[in-house]
């Protein structure tokens, strides 16, 4: 090949090689240029991670337990059984049975008035009053004065007796309400058949006259302390006066 045609390849050559390396050079700076903004664009795209918002009093490890377990999934309710269903409805219809029964409140005496008036055996005064249930008939009592005085208290005319500590006889008595379970017997007094509820832990004893469809109530109370013989003492003495009852005329 002649010289001067293989000096003006070689410089085509060159020139060749010479662009080629140019844009290699050009295309690698362009590529760094690039990767910042890349990567820029990468971390602006990623998930941030949150900001934990935490009370001022509270430490870290607290605050982070809180807010964990604000994110628990709550359990289901519990499914019960209807063997447990039974068996609890079996234990509260037991406990019903202990359970007493609540009294109905008892009603505002009513105070009406009687009358007292001399008998003519001396020392001896007579009681006229009426049902604490209904007006008519009246009815009397007689007692000894120097066994009993007459008082008026919260709970009506009542007889105290004067040697007998505590024991008392309410003339129209109307029904109390009582917690304790009595013992009821069947008594005759003035020739009437009469209920007698007795409570002796509550110092307690009711008489209930049923007369020609009319209702006289009297109580009989004693202090709960008391032993047997003076319970017995004021009963007798008292169930003296009620022995008296009779329907007075009008």
């Amino acid at each position: 090949m002649p010289f001067g045609t293989q000096c003006t390849f070689s410089k085509t050559f060159l020139l060749l090689l010479s662009m080629l390396t140019a844009g290699v050079v050009a295309a690698c700076a362009t590529a760094e240029v690039n990767r910042p903004t890349v990567l820029l664009q990468a971390q602006a795209t990623s998930t941030p991670t949150p900001t934990i918002v935490c009370d001022p009093s509270e430490s870290r490890i607290v605050c982070e337990d809180r807010l964990a377990s604000q994110k628990i999934t709550p359990l289901p309710p519990p499914q019960l059984s209807a063997e447990f269903l039974t068996a609890e409805a079996e234990y509260q219809q037991n406990l019903l049975k202990w359970t007493p029964t609540p009294e109905p409140p008892t009603p505002t005496p009513i105070y009406f008035p009687y009358l007292l008036t001399p008998h003519p055996q001396e020392d001896l005064l007579i009681f006229r009053g009426r049902s604490a249930y209904q007006e008519h008939p009246r009815f009397e009592v007689t007692f000894d004065s120097k066994l009993w005085r007459l008082e008026d208290s919260e709970e009506g005319p009542v007889l105290i007796h004067n040697t007998i500590e505590g024991c008392r006889v309410v003339l129209m008595a109307i029904g109390r309400g009582m917690i304790e379970m009595p013992t009821i017997l069947q008594k005759e007094l003035a020739g009437y058949p009469v209920e007698v509820r007795e409570f002796r832990q509550s110092g307690v004893i009711s008489y209930g006259f049923s007369v020609e469809g009319a209702y006289y109530g009297f109580s009989l109370l004693f202090p709960p302390d008391a032993d047997e013989s003076e319970v017995r003492e004021c009963q007798v003495s008292g169930e003296a006066v009620l022995d008296t009852f009779r329907l007075a005329p009008d």
